[in-house]
């Protein structure tokens, strides 16, 4: 297949696992900044980082054998992104939108993800609107086509499994949009002590005080895939 565009690609975890399967392979990002560690990151010959809006894709009509959007899909106005998807997809062609609500967490065969259930259930009021979408996994979003394929989270048919030590996996947290508004709304310090207080319950949990020992990650995806009708 010649082209793939990942849209909202971040600095590019996602964009560059697509690349063995495509002629090119463009990531998409309205951030500069973004896009720039994309650039800096980027080792794959067939894959380049572009500034763009997901409602207005720089592409041209019925160009695009698939867009994929990684943890995406909720930051944009889905129905201009969706207008554009149906212009520049070719015919047969693919949008796949799949994400992850928070990683369960684990320390050999201990479940500490009750320990991040409570943090993030604490920064409630601070939560986007548009996270409903993550919660109903995508289930509210409009159909783009009648060909579709879905998969929930429960299904367990699409993770990911990562060793992470306690410091990264918190930085995770610490780097995120939602502590963000947590932080302009309940101030820095506030916010810090949540954060480390959770931590400091996982090194509790498991036993050991060291912070670069390893957490067993794993992130269960959902995802909604439509084709586009070939005439």
């Amino acid at each position: 297949m010649k082209l793939c565009v990942d849209v909202g690609c971040g600095s590019g975890q996602n964009t560059a696992h697509l690349a063995d399967y495509f002629q090119q392979v463009i990531g998409l990002d309205i951030s500069p900044h973004q896009v720039a560690v994309a650039q800096t990151k980027n080792t794959v010959a067939n894959v380049v980082y572009k500034e763009g809006s997901a409602d207005s894709l720089p592409f041209e009509d019925a160009s695009v054998d698939l867009i994929t959007c990684c943890t995406a899909l909720h930051w944009f106005n889905i129905e201009a992104f969706f207008a554009e998807a149906r212009r520049v997809l070719r015919p047969g062609g693919v949008l796949a939108c799949y994400a992850y609500w928070y990683p369960k967490t684990f320390y050999n065969d201990k479940d500490l993800t009750y320990i991040i259930d409570e943090l993030w259930d604490s920064w409630k009021e601070v939560w986007f609107q548009t996270h409903h979408h993550l919660q109903s996994e995508y289930t509210e979003v409009p159909d783009l086509y009648q060909e579709q394929v879905t998969i929930r989270r429960a299904e367990g048919k699409f993770q990911v499994e990562k060793e992470e030590t306690v410091d990264t996996y918190m930085d995770f947290y610490l780097s995120c949009a939602v502590c963000q508004k947590a932080r302009d709304k309940y101030g820095h310090q506030h916010t810090d002590q949540v954060l480390n207080s959770a931590k400091q319950r996982i090194l509790d949990a498991m036993g050991n005080k060291n912070e670069q020992q390893k957490l067993r990650v794993q992130y269960r995806y959902f995802l909604r895939m439509w084709r586009k009708p070939t005439c």
